[in-house]
């Protein structure tokens, strides 16, 4: 049990996004608790990369009453509609195939037609082969990379049909919560990080450094890969997922931002031992290559990437990364946040996605106990968070399984293991449309999802996992009410021509 009505020192371990976003949310919940934050001397030099976000950064800044526009203005965000992907389903050669997934708004059409767990008008259009961007009103300015005042315009109006979010400037966005939390009284050291102290109950009451120790009644660490606390203490157990994938290696680079108007999409493309992300901010544009070491070295990966950009790329930086999270992110007084409760390749944007509602959910769970938190519920957030890293290598997993074939990566990431649900899944689609019931176990304790059902329903179709023959059988049984609307959604997008009922549909 953990009583929050008693605690009156915090102290949060790290100097990144997680850190800073950690002390103000925890300061608007505890109010009356000292929180420090204690950063270490050493700067990530990858603290000045992009970075990407999901619709919870706004909720998220809602919460702390930071307007939008002061974030935008201060960390050189663009916004950010969703991701491309090209070369993924082919070849190198094949440089005009691509597909793309928007977060979309679940509250207009087709993706908020749902019959018993169906989304019904996706379904039609996935029997009649019609890509779901174009039937997202803000695609066509997306593709078009409209001016930041139109994009704005378009989100406006309340009929886009997007969830925006942005891209940032990651080292400007810490400076920017940084100074947000200084003024409002959050204390903050600089100071080499030694050890903890524990009590016989296993909880830190104490956290010393080279400048001084800190009474602690409650810990967040949020050092990062480094996992200053969780990586060095028995229990915490680590569950690693590098047999899911490949990647264990990136280099990241910049280069100038061509144009006035930044791209409103993440463009992802697949390259010869992995794939490239490119970050576009105002006047700049961060790239990630994200390889397997075990088929390429530094060298090679330079070399196809200056061929790639036609010149040189200056020096990238270069770093490794080990793919899995912890089983429980709550043990006692000390909470994992961040890349220190996990970590899975950035390929589909959910490490800022995953810590925000990591918090938010913490925030609910404090608050539905009053403050005073039973070990069923610390257990049961401890279930959510798993549930929700689950989630991330599955869907993750889908953008390797039956795609490119051309180049070893390739070849051995198709190969890699699978989850029992994610098979099952698989198996599923080859007989009707996904429904809301494929993904109900990845939504435990009311956390916040990173991924919505839609986003699976976007790169199901892109990735060619649902079965057209099976989804004109299931439309042929929709009820007559459903049947109806389908038909006159589909009128309003000009799409008149009847499909071929299948022998045996009805």
């Amino acid at each position: 049990m953990q009583d929050f009505n008693t605690i009156k020192n915090i102290v949060i371990l790290g100097d990144g996004l997680e850190a800073w976003f950690a002390a103000l949310f925890l300061k608007r919940l505890f109010a009356k608790s000292n929180i420090k934050v204690v950063e270490s001397p050493v700067e990530n030099s990858l603290q000045g990369h992009g970075e990407t976000s999901i619709f919870n950064i706004v909720s998220m800044l809602n919460e702390l009453d930071i307007p939008t526009s002061a974030f935008m203005r201060e960390t050189q965000a663009t916004l950010h509609w969703g991701q491309s992907y090209a070369r993924w389903r082919s070849d190198a050669d094949a440089k005009d195939d691509a597909f793309f997934i928007l977060r979309v708004d679940g509250t207009q059409e087709p993706f908020n037609r749902w019959h018993e767990g169906l989304a019904y008008q996706v379904s039609a259009l996935f029997a009649r082969q019609v890509p779901l961007p174009h039937t997202v009103a803000a695609f066509t300015a997306a593709m078009q990379a409209v001016s930041r005042e139109d994009a704005a315009a378009i989100i406006g109006s309340g009929q886009s049909g997007i969830l925006p979010s942005f891209h940032f400037n990651k080292k400007q966005a810490i400076d920017f919560l940084k100074k947000t939390a200084i003024e409002q009284d959050i204390s903050h050291t600089v100071s080499r990080f030694k050890e903890t102290v524990w009590d016989k109950a296993g909880n830190v009451r104490g956290v010393l450094t080279e400048r001084g120790n800190f009474r602690t009644d409650f810990l967040i660490d949020a050092s990062g890969s480094r996992r200053l606390v969780v990586g060095n203490s028995v229990g915490w157990q680590w569950q690693s997922v590098q047999s899911f994938f490949n990647t264990d290696s990136a280099v990241s680079l910049y280069y100038p931002a061509a144009g006035t108007n930044p791209a409103l999409l993440t463009r992802h493309t697949a390259m010869n031992a992995g794939w490239l992300r490119q970050i576009p901010l105002m006047d700049t544009v961060c790239c990630d290559y994200v390889y397997s070491s075990q088929y390429a070295d530094e060298n090679a990966v330079q070399a196809e990437l200056v061929n790639f950009f036609s010149g040189s790329i200056g020096t990238p930086e270069s770093w490794g990364f080990e793919q899995g999270y912890y089983a429980d992110v709550w043990r006692g007084n000390v909470m994992a946040l961040g890349d220190a409760a996990g970590f899975i390749e950035p390929l589909v944007n959910s490490a800022n996605g995953q810590m925000l509602a990591q918090l938010l959910h913490f925030g609910q769970v404090v608050n539905a106990g009053g403050k005073i938190v039973s070990e069923h519920s610390i257990n049961e957030f401890n279930r959510a968070q798993r549930a929700a890293w689950e989630e991330a290598v599955d869907f993750t997993r889908l953008f390797y399984h039956g795609t490119r074939n051309d180049t070893p990566f390739w070849q051995a990431a198709d190969q890699m293991t699978v989850s029992d649900r994610y098979q099952a899944l698989l198996e599923i689609l080859k007989h009707r449309s996904p429904r809301l019931i494929d993904f109900t176990d990845y939504n435990q304790g009311g956390r916040q999802r990173v991924f919505a059902p839609s986003d699976w329903l976007f790169a199901a179709q892109a990735l060619g996992w649902v079965s057209h023959e099976s989804i004109i059988r299931e439309q042929a049984r929709l009820p007559e009410n459903q049947q109806l609307d389908v038909q006159q959604f589909l009128t309003k997008l000009g799409l008149t021509e009847a499909i071929e009922p299948i022998m045996g549909s009805v």
